[in-house]
């Protein structure tokens, strides 16, 4: 018997292209009707949200050097009851800064304890993610345009167990763990479980850890044994880590994440963008990570605590300005200038 091998292997690839179509048109649409029971606030349907992402300080070269990036604000909420918004404290603050031409992903945490005008309505002091607190993501993202001279789209707020689904499903990440680390984690996983609900295990000693979702996330919340700043460092590094596994995952395991952590997101993107975000994810990539404010000093202030002091905040901005935007030549406007001054004014009468 002959066979037309061209013809059959034609056929056969015709049939697998068909395979993968089908998967992943499959998956989008799964996507989009997951996408209905998660909680989208779109700024057009909330006056609070839209002026807060509104930055009218900004001048016209900086509104056009800030149109070729994509600047999300992105929470991670410390709630036990699933509670997203307004009363909820915002341990996790990100910018993510994508450029809309090559996909190069820059990320920023924001120390949470960084004193600046954190109520804007009432030009009030106080720490960064107080404004969270009081007011939900609108207060904060209002703080931080107003405060870093930013043009925030939109936001992503995201809590606890929706973390360690998503790591468990990209199968866990990779970490070295300290000593001192690992002195205090078993406890946190403990707690992790109890606030979550989903099973793991203690860890046996320091080294090379292979973390599951719950133990991971009791790695980003680590800070008793250091600093804020050695913590959002540690969620950076998790951060990466499950965004690679990501970028390398199949079709299936992608829609199996979206399909569990999306219920459990709160966020101002829309479908359309989401779906354009996990059909696009291969041609994203992080190229660098940071804390804000690079220049610091720790201060306590009266009934306000402990918090942490840029020095200065219009040094600062500039820095910030260049890291995530490539922008050499940023001034600050005279706004960021006004709060910078009154930080220092207020930290040196306490």
């Amino acid at each position: 018997m002959n066979f037309n091998w061209k013809s059959i292997l034609k056929k056969a690839g015709i049939m697998l292209l068909s395979t993968l179509l089908f998967a992943l048109c499959s998956g989008l649409l799964y996507i989009t009707k997951t996408a209905g029971s998660l909680t989208i606030i779109r700024p057009e349907d909330e006056p609070e949200l839209a002026s807060a992402m509104t930055n009218e300080n900004l001048d016209i070269q900086t509104r056009e050097k800030l149109g070729g990036y994509w600047t999300i604000a992105v929470f991670g909420v410390d709630s036990r009851n699933g509670k997203l918004g307004k009363e909820s404290n915002a341990d996790v603050q990100m910018l993510c800064s994508i450029n809309r031409d090559t996909g190069e992903i820059r990320l920023v945490s924001l120390y949470r304890d960084t004193f600046l005008m954190n109520d804007t309505a009432n030009s009030g002091y106080g720490k960064l993610n107080q404004s969270y607190f009081l007011q939900g993501p609108s207060g904060n993202i209002s703080a931080i345009n107003t405060n870093l001279d930013m043009k925030v789209e939109d936001f992503v707020s995201f809590n606890w167990k929706g973390a360690a689904d998503a790591i468990n499903l990209l199968g866990g990440v990779d970490i070295e763990l300290s000593k001192e680390e690992f002195y205090y984690i078993n406890a946190f996983i403990t707690e992790t479980v109890d606030a979550t609900g989903i099973p793991s295990t203690h860890l046996d000693g320091p080294g090379m850890q292979h973390l599951d979702g719950v133990q991971s996330v009791a790695y980003m919340r680590l800070r008793m044994m250091d600093t804020d700043f050695k913590r959002t460092e540690r969620q950076r590094i998790v951060v990466e880590q499950v965004f690679e596994k990501a970028r390398q995952a199949d079709i299936a395991t992608l829609v199996q994440v979206v399909g569990t952590v999306l219920p459990q997101v709160m966020t101002s993107l829309s479908e359309d963008e989401m779906l354009d975000i996990a059909y696009n994810l291969k041609n994203y990539r992080i190229s660098d990570t940071a804390g804000f404010p690079f220049d610091l000093t720790g201060a306590s202030l009266g009934k306000i605590g402990n918090v942490v002091i840029p020095s200065t905040l219009e040094s600062n901005v500039e820095e910030l300005h260049r890291f995530l935007y490539g922008d050499d030549s940023y001034t600050c406007s005279g706004q960021v200038q006004d709060i910078s001054r009154e930080i220092i004014k207020r930290a040196v009468r306490n």
